[in-house]
């Protein structure tokens, strides 16, 4: 429906946004969950799978279905990402790692030094934000939760026009904070946005993806419970 209202309260991530911003739900369909379907709530957005990258019911957080990446060369790619000062933004994304103890890439612009969050070697959640050039503005600020396996998470990335925020819930607990960047500075615009792999494309993700949604509105900084 675009709203999710009854079970997403990631503050203002509802309907304030989607119009400049994604909502992908990755459920595939009733009669076929295996089947390679990916839809953007914005029907402006168009995105391409590559590799095995498919819905599939053998996981899900909601709907019944879930993105399957195994890791090798499985991502998918789409809308671009334009932000300038004083947009602001909410971006999450719902994962369940089958494999770690490798850098594995969840959301990432698809050119370098722009925007990008992945899960490092030691399986901590790493945000990087530059300006198209270099990591000014974030080099990777590092969480402090130990990403496990088998396990559902959604990470969080939202900017107030002031700070930038990295936040985590583990299964739909409450979120915890997982790091912090003062900037008043927006992070270089993307032409597109990779789920599963960054710019290169590399560092591959292997599991599943429940949910992914960026949307451009101005939202109150805080942990939420979603």
């Amino acid at each position: 429906t675009g709203t999710d209202a009854p079970r997403v309260t990631d503050n203002v991530l509802v309907n304030a946004g989607l119009s400049a911003g994604s909502l992908l739900h990755f459920y595939g369909t009733a009669a076929a969950p295996s089947a390679t379907l990916i839809t953007d709530e914005n029907t402006a957005n168009s995105w391409a799978v590559a590799g095995n990258a498919q819905t599939s019911a053998a996981q899900s957080k909601f709907g019944g279905a879930s993105l399957l990446l195994d890791g090798t060369g499985d991502y998918v790619t789409g809308a671009a990402v334009a932000l300038s000062a004083g947009t602001g933004f909410n971006r999450s994304i719902w994962f369940r790692a089958t494999a770690l103890t490798a850098f594995h890439n969840l959301i990432s612009a698809t050119e370098s030094f722009k925007f990008v969050l992945y899960i490092n070697v030691s399986n901590k959640l790493n945000l990087f934000l530059g300006n198209g050039a270099s990591w000014t503005i974030a080099n990777a600020a590092s969480g402090a939760t130990t990403i496990v396996t088998d396990t559902w998470y959604r990470a969080r990335v939202a900017w107030d026009g002031a700070t930038y925020k990295l936040y985590l819930s583990v299964n739909g607990a409450a979120e915890t904070e997982e790091a912090s960047v003062t900037s008043a500075v927006a992070h270089a615009s993307g032409t597109g946005t990779r789920v599963g792999a960054d710019h290169t494309p590399a560092f591959e993700f292997d599991g599943h993806i429940a949910e992914y949604r960026n949307v451009l509105a101005i939202p109150v900084l805080g942990v939420v419970t979603p």
